[in-house]
């Protein structure tokens, strides 16, 4: 029951970090010749990257490919694996062990609102390779 728990609130934060828009969208940025059509763009004024993530077989990853904002070049591509981010980055665990945690501590809850327990994790994806 807690695992699920954890995991709906893992899709709030998911869904409220997608909420926030950049100050550009795909459809105002020019996209390179060699940038897939469905690869989309985040970033700010002053640049960004194209992505193009998809879920793989192994659960928590996604293979992602990863190009330069105005090149096109590609700047990472590989399997990468969910990661929690937990108090700004004092901590950090792939999100596979997070889910299996026993029991909450105080440095993975924020507050109560009355209708959700506000967590202070965020997720991160890490590369495979730097994960061994």
């Amino acid at each position: 029951m807690l695992n699920k728990i954890v995991l709906l609130f893992f899709m709030l934060i998911i869904m409220a970090s997608c909420a926030e828009k950049s100050s550009q969208t795909s459809k105002e940025r020019k996209r390179p010749d060699n940038v897939p059509v469905n690869a989309f763009w985040q970033g700010s004024t002053d640049g960004g990257q194209w992505y193009q993530c998809k879920n793989t077989a192994k659960n928590f990853q996604y293979y992602c490919v990863i190009y330069d904002d105005i090149t096109g070049k590609i700047d990472y591509q590989g399997d990468m694996e969910f990661y929690v981010n937990i108090n700004n980055g004092s901590n950090i665990m792939p999100l596979r062990d997070y889910l299996q945690k026993q029991q909450l501590s105080a440095e993975d809850v924020n507050f109560f609102d009355g209708d959700l327990v506000d967590l202070s994790v965020s997720l991160l994806l890490k590369p495979v390779k730097d994960n061994q």
